[in-house]
């Protein structure tokens, strides 16, 4: 009996259409595309979860005798780790010896660049030999480890791979194994010192920050600080004298309203008398955060996620007259403060009057049930946006999305959602009107004002919308701009 044979250009063809599971399937159909597959596979980077059977199998796939080139083609690597199964009772101590075999191997004939693991610290006392095998490795630029530990920050210390971006979360200090790791060990200017001289971009989560007399990173230009105990904003400007980005989330979670002047007055005394970031040109994070740090400086990106309802108007206006930032991002937690008279005055003082791109999101909340959401919205446009005289492009967006999280939502016998009075209200917003709104009152003063544009994201029976007056601002590409003007649905 004959059989239809396809010739190899036409198979290599169908298969470089094919998505990843189908070239799984495929790879079991021919030695051709068995190499081809896996060429491709590994070329595109492999990643598993915590299946302890589809490591064994990669482990043998990649060891396999006679093919020593799939090593090489490992780039990027990301690895979840193992349980044990009962239906294949491998030993998870088994699996452990296999990794670190395949990690020596990397290490040896490889050209692992990234690798990423998910819960490091339990994968690494599989076995002793996989931190060592993983510390043998010379190759990796990109390191990413989760819940990380004692062992990965040994690990680490023995590690001289030449880094440019480490992503290190710490376990949580809340937790029983979180608790055996010191301050010292918390600490990323100590842990990450063997690549002082190659890192470009930090990431950290539950970090401290206490000062020692270690390396300094030169070329790190990115931080990022998650849940970290920021006592002293000098520590991070002698560590990253040449920080131009930082990033920070609930960093200030823990610290009491009476102890804010003291920390902030302690900082600014310590940069004035050590020195202070003279790159710096963004700022990501808290409000809170950012007044704590005593920045005193000229920040010209300044994005503002939360600001705590706790705080004073007067926080904000501090923060921004010392920042004086040409680009803002200010996000709101609630409708309601736009009616407040002791909020309006924020956008008259110095500070903003160099403003030139002004990106304003209204995250609505439970909280704005009682708030005259028309009002609000006139509110914006006469006391926030109509000062700033210098604006070249804004941008305001209404968000539904945190109104209903942690709420059950009512639905009408035909299963469409029973909407509330604030989204009634918004049903009938018309974002291109009030668009031009703001060109019509904000353009007299505003006289470089050349884009405006509304957004009306997480409605439930409105798709999200953006209309765009003017031509398109594009803020990250050095303040660049597009000729199209629009009125879009997203």
């Amino acid at each position: 009996m004959n059989h239809t044979q396809l010739n190899d250009d036409v198979l290599l063809h169908i298969a470089s259409f094919a998505d990843r599971d189908t070239l799984c399937i495929l790879m079991r159909t021919c030695p051709l595309l068995l190499h081809y597959g896996g060429r491709r596979l590994l070329e595109d980077g492999v990643s598993l979860d915590e299946d302890n059977r589809r490591i064994w199998s990669f482990v043998a796939f990649m060891l396999k005798r006679g093919h020593s080139y799939r090593i090489k083609l490992l780039h990027s690597f990301r690895l979840t780790t193992p349980y044990y199964c009962s239906s294949a009772p491998i030993p998870l101590q088994a699996t452990g010896v296999a990794l670190a075999t395949l990690f020596r191997s990397l290490a040896k004939s490889g050209d692992l660049r990234n690798l990423c693991i998910i819960g490091s610290e339990q994968l690494l006392r599989l076995h002793p030999s996989v931190p060592a095998a993983i510390s043998t490795i010379t190759t990796l630029e990109l390191l990413n480890v989760m819940e990380a530990g004692l062992y990965t920050v040994n690990m680490l210390g023995r590690l001289r791979s030449p880094l440019t971006r480490a992503t290190i979360t710490l376990v949580s200090p809340r937790r029983e194994e979180g608790k055996t790791l010191s301050v010292y060990a918390r600490n990323p200017m100590c842990f990450l010192r063997n690549f002082s001289n190659t890192l470009s971009r930090v990431s950290v989560k539950y970090s401290t920050s206490a000062l020692v007399v270690g390396p300094w990173y030169p070329h790190v230009t990115y931080l990022h600080l998650n849940s970290a105990d920021i006592l002293h904003t000098y520590h991070y400007v002698r560590a990253f004298p040449n920080l131009q980005v930082l990033s920070t989330k609930d960093c200030g979670v823990m610290v009491l309203n009476k102890e804010y002047e003291p920390r902030r007055a302690h900082n600014m005394m310590e940069q004035t008398a050590f020195g202070t970031w003279t790159s710096l040109n963004s700022y990501r994070g808290a409000l809170l955060t950012l007044y704590l740090l005593g920045i005193t400086r000229h920040i010209p990106k300044v994005v503002i996620t939360h600001v705590e309802d706790t705080l004073e108007y007067e926080v904000l206006r501090t923060v921004l007259g010392d920042a004086r930032p040409r680009r803002l991002e200010l996000c709101l937690d609630g409708a309601f403060w736009l009616l407040d008279p002791g909020f309006w005055p924020t956008f008259t003082y110095d500070g903003v009057d160099a403003l030139r791109y002004f990106e304003f999101c209204i995250m609505l909340d439970p909280l704005d049930d009682r708030t005259d959401i028309p009002a609000a919205l006139e509110a914006a446009i006469s006391h926030v946006i109509k000062p700033l005289r210098s604006l070249v492009a804004v941008r305001i967006a209404i968000d539904l999305s945190w109104y209903f999280a942690g709420r059950g939502q009512t639905l009408s016998a035909e299963g469409e959602p029973l909407l509330v009075p604030i989204e009634e209200v918004l049903l009938e917003w018309d974002l291109d009107a009030y668009a031009h709104r703001i060109q019509d009152e904000v353009g007299v003063s505003a006289t470089a004002l050349r884009s405006i544009s509304v957004s009306l994201w997480n409605h439930r029976t409105r798709k999200n919308t953006t209309v765009t007056l003017g031509m398109k601002y594009k803020p990250d590409v050095h303040d660049g701009w597009s000729d199209d003007s629009e009125s879009d649905d997203e």
